[in-house]
């Protein structure tokens, strides 16, 4: 992505943002990503429902960000 509109997010959590609408430079085919994660030695997790999962997540001492749940299938139904 073109770096001249993103600002980083005032809550040092690594997030940057644009408020314009912008495209990326380049777009390139990232291959086989579960060979890939298998290489970096990667855990790779599939569940049925994000809401328990995100639950525990966010009761942990992890760091993490749920930007783009409110996104999932269902995530409403579950979350009340």
């Amino acid at each position: 992505m073109p770096e001249a509109t993103f600002t980083e997010h005032g809550d040092a959590s690594g997030h940057w943002h644009s408020r314009e609408t912008v495209s990326p430079l380049s777009v390139e085919p990232v291959g086989d990503l579960l060979s890939a994660l298998a290489e970096a030695n990667a855990e790779l997790r599939i569940t049925p429902r994000l809401y328990e999962m995100w639950m525990a997540v966010i009761e942990s001492t992890l760091e993490f960000s749920g930007t783009r749940l409110r996104n999932a299938r269902g995530w409403f139904d579950a979350s009340g």
